[in-house]
């Protein structure tokens, strides 16, 4: 098991998740663990925008980009997506 597995994130990061409520990105750069960003080449344009300022905002972040996939690879490429988190995870 991971070293980060157990990690908490932040209550400022955490408390916005769950409500849905915008984001203070300089909280993010208060998690301290390694953080996956994923998206499609195929996303929205907006969409790596964001995923820009979140690579920004956390201390540790990796973006991964799938081809052929849009903003829920997740769902349309799942053997890849898996592949990408097993990357990550692996070090």
């Amino acid at each position: 098991m991971s070293q980060w597995s157990r990690t908490p994130i932040p209550s400022s990061a955490s408390s916005a998740i769950r409500t849905g409520a915008e984001i203070d990105l300089a909280a993010l750069g208060d998690v301290a663990f390694p953080v996956l960003l994923t998206q499609g080449d195929q996303s929205p344009p907006f969409f790596s925008k964001i995923i820009a300022r979140l690579e920004e905002a956390f201390d540790e972040a990796e973006v991964r980009t799938l081809p052929g996939a849009g903003h829920v690879p997740h769902m349309t490429h799942p053997a890849e997506y898996r592949a990408a988190i097993s990357r990550f995870v692996s070090g």
